[in-house]
């Protein structure tokens, strides 16, 4: 009995963390993703085909070194990407809009992630939301940092 209990002390505070980390990815819809560990959890070796509310779709991919790749308008662009706290952000160096470009993250009603572009809180509608997401480089979009556009 006391080898059960003295494990249930080494293991149950672990479980509970890990249990806090899966509330903190999924939480209530609409809540904001936050933490680098959830953020990085549920964006690292993932490509994410989403539907942008401008009516044209993307595909994106983040490898786990930082490394992405962006599918859109039938050209692919090279970049970097990583989390802070409240955000997950992407650099791509040879398109024409400048500097990096952060969004936060939240789960909606269906279960669909939603990118909101951080450069504008009151946006009426998220930037982006994931309607398909596949753990793996399933589209082998490449990720060389720099470079032209490499057309699909």
């Amino acid at each position: 009995m006391r080898r059960l209990l003295a494990l249930l002390v080494l293991v149950l505070p672990a479980s509970l963390a890990a249990a806090g980390e899966q509330l903190a990815v999924t939480g209530k819809d609409g809540d904001w993703i936050t933490g680098k560990a959830a953020l990085t959890d549920l964006m690292s070796d993932r490509t994410q085909y989403r539907d942008r509310s401008d009516g044209s779709s993307e595909v994106e991919y983040q490898s786990p070194d930082g490394r992405s790749a962006y599918l859109w308008e039938n050209c692919v662009e090279r970049g970097r990407w990583w989390v802070t706290d409240e955000q997950v952000c992407y650099f791509y160096p040879d398109t024409s809009l400048s500097g990096p470009h952060c969004f936060r993250l939240r789960f909606n009603g269906q279960n669909k992630l939603e990118f909101w572009w951080a450069g504008d809180p009151l946006a009426p509608l998220p930037t982006a939301t994931t309607t398909e997401d596949i753990k793996g480089n399933v589209e082998r979009l490449p990720l060389d940092v720099t470079g032209e556009c490499v057309t699909s």
